[in-house]
């Protein structure tokens, strides 16, 4: 019965930004992006528990689960969001040149290995920045 009731819940888009503590502009970017499993920008005011969310690694989690991971724990979705985003991009970069930073970076050589060890160095001090916070 409870799980009944928490299926036929509802929330605003308000409620989901202050859950997640992310902006309502946030939410709908993540709407326009298909983030949120059969979702349209143009109709969408609420959304039910039960709608489905896709995480940046391509997991998908039920929004009443985000919810409240995110309401109970005081982390910012938009932070875990970054850095879950940082971790694919910096090993693509680990894959692409099969080395850690420090290494490429003291080897550059091409152009396209420059512009990726700005980006790569980049990547992880925002990481670093991000992980600080908590």
């Amino acid at each position: 019965m409870e799980e009944e009731v928490q299926n036929s819940r509802v929330f605003s888009l308000d409620e989901v930004a202050e859950a997640l503590d992310v902006s309502t502009t946030a939410i709908q970017q993540w709407i326009h992006e298909g983030r949120f499993l059969g979702v349209q920008r143009e109709t969408c005011n609420v959304m039910p528990a039960n709608t489905a969310f896709r995480l940046q690694d391509g997991s998908v989690i039920s929004l009443l689960e985000l919810v409240r991971q995110y309401s109970e724990s005081g982390r910012s979705f938009a932070d875990d969001d970054e850095k879950a985003l940082l971790e694919i991009e910096i090993q693509a970069l680990r894959d692409k040149y099969q080395s850690e930073f420090e290494e490429v970076y003291a080897t550059v050589q091409t152009p396209e290995a420059e512009s990726d060890a700005s980006r790569w160095h980049f990547y992880l001090r925002r990481y670093k920045d991000l992980q600080s916070r908590g």
